[in-house]
């Protein structure tokens, strides 16, 4: 089966999602809460003409933006729109996105693990993939 064309939806796509960034040398990520959802509709408004779509090809710097199912509700977006509103089959798996969750094939990417012996304390669950060893962790300094 031959790769769709995406051409000319390349502006509506965030660029993360065709390049992976790989070859830019950092990253830099802002998490915040929304108390004020008119001020953060509107910041968000104004900063989507600087996301960096999958258009072109970035040198230097790139710009995503993403948000959690809380701060679509928090900025007003219904639960309507928000929630999986087509068909089941037109939903996609969490394993898409992030690592140590089911993907399409309701397989588990290759991902860190870890032996448990090197989760000190326990903390780590074991990996729900079945392998015997636990995923991998940032360790917080």
């Amino acid at each position: 089966m031959a790769a769709a064309d995406l051409s000319a939806e390349r502006a509506d796509i965030q660029g993360l999602v065709a390049s992976g960034y790989g070859h830019l040398p950092h990253a830099a990520y802002l998490l915040f809460a929304i108390d004020e959802p008119v001020a953060a509709g509107d910041w968000l408004g104004r900063l989507a003409d600087t996301v960096t779509t999958a258009r072109r090809w970035v040198e230097q710097q790139a710009l995503g933006v993403a948000l959690t199912a809380t701060g679509l509700r928090a900025i007003g977006l219904s639960d309507r729109v928000r929630l999986r509103s087509g068909p089941r089959a037109q939903a996609i798996q969490t394993g898409e996105f992030l690592l140590g969750y089911p993907n399409e094939y309701d397989q588990y990417t290759d991902r860190p693990l870890i032996h448990p012996r090197e989760d000190q304390g326990g903390l780590v669950p074991d990996d729900a993939a079945g392998s015997g060893l636990r995923p991998a962790r940032l360790q917080h300094v």
